[in-house]
């Protein structure tokens, strides 16, 4: 519960603005429950409240990507990807912008 609780208060990264007629490329990592890959879909907690606040209350069409961790962070840093959810952090926070 702990865990939940953390991750569900941590910030959503992004390095670039979406508007509602293109498509945001969000990265994730392997950590059920709140993100994994089952038969090259992406499921778990941060899908769902990504899709909710994204795509069904702000009409920005996502697609969802499992990639490891590392990787998710340098494809937003270069522009490669839209979004991936952590802590902020002060090397991210050189090339993300920070939403609470």
């Amino acid at each position: 519960m702990r865990t939940l609780t953390v991750f569900l208060m941590i910030a959503v990264i992004t390095s670039s603005q979406v508007s509602a007629r293109e498509s945001m490329k969000l990265n994730y990592f392997r950590y059920p429950p709140l993100s994994w890959e089952v038969n090259g879909k992406v499921r778990g907690i941060l899908v769902d409240v990504l899709n909710e606040a994204l795509q069904n209350r702000m009409g920005i069409k996502v697609t969802h990507h499992e990639f490891p961790w590392k990787r998710a962070q340098l494809m937003v840093r270069y522009g490669n990807a839209d979004r991936f959810t952590t802590a902020p952090t002060p090397e991210r926070r050189e090339y993300t912008d920070v939403s609470n």
